[in-house]
């Protein structure tokens, strides 16, 4: 129902959904993109021009009860997203400080249910850090995903020792700065596998999509995956 009321007022407002993300909402002007917005539960994400940015606020503050409105920092499913002058700085440092490492004993001890459990969130919780902003630790986020069924004492060791990787440089942050007015824009892929790499025998491959002004050199991630072949 709630996503039916807001996919009615913003289409009234000349917003249509996108027909890859049900949760973005998108506006143009002479063929143009002057605004998006992205919806998550009661949260609104806006981007796009100050001008419609600035209309699209005013409209949802008369039509919704808005709680709060920052133009500064956010923090939105676990993502700490600042704006300085022109870059934007998405970072999950307070997410990951506060994660905490499971206790075990010893490598021999039996796992308990609890043990498992507690891997379950753990290797969540990595998986999230790794598809939103630390492409670095992809890999051993996903080989614990495709063998959390099989929890052992080594797995449990392993998802602690990417736990404190992830702690001592939490503050690594994505930053993405604006292009250039003359920006000559292409999309560069690297992509890689290797053959039954994984300890069952499976192979696993990856990829990284920059988006990069050729002109300037500059370059900006935004995409990237590693997983199960």
């Amino acid at each position: 129902m709630w996503y039916m009321r807001v996919k009615k007022e913003l289409t009234n407002f000349g917003f249509r959904v996108c027909h890859y993300e049900p949760s973005l909402f998108v506006k143009f002007e002479d063929e143009s993109l002057v605004c998006a917005c992205i919806v998550h539960v009661d949260d609104f994400l806006v981007t796009g021009l100050s001008s419609a940015v600035e209309k699209l606020s005013r409209l949802l503050c008369d039509v919704f009860t808005v709680a709060s409105m920052s133009d500064l920092a956010l923090t939105l499913t676990g993502l700490q997203i600042t704006k300085q002058s022109d870059r934007l700085i998405i970072s999950q440092k307070h997410f990951i400080d506060v994660i905490e490492p499971i206790n075990i004993d010893s490598d021999s001890a039996e796992l308990t249910d609890d043990n498992i459990n507690d891997l379950r969130h753990l290797v969540g919780q990595l998986q999230w850090c790794a598809s939103q902003t630390r492409p670095d630790v992809s890999f051993v986020a996903n080989t614990l995903m495709s063998n959390v069924g099989e929890a052992t004492s080594g797995r449990l060791k392993l998802a602690n020792k990417s736990l404190r990787r992830l702690k001592y440089d939490s503050d690594v942050s994505l930053i993405y700065s604006s292009f250039p007015a003359t920006s000559s824009l292409c999309l560069i892929l690297y992509t890689d596998a290797s053959f039954q790499n994984l300890e069952d025998g499976g192979s696993q491959g990856a990829h990284l999509i920059f988006v990069c002004d050729v002109l300037s050199g500059m370059y900006h991630i935004i995409s990237w995956c590693s997983r199960r072949i």
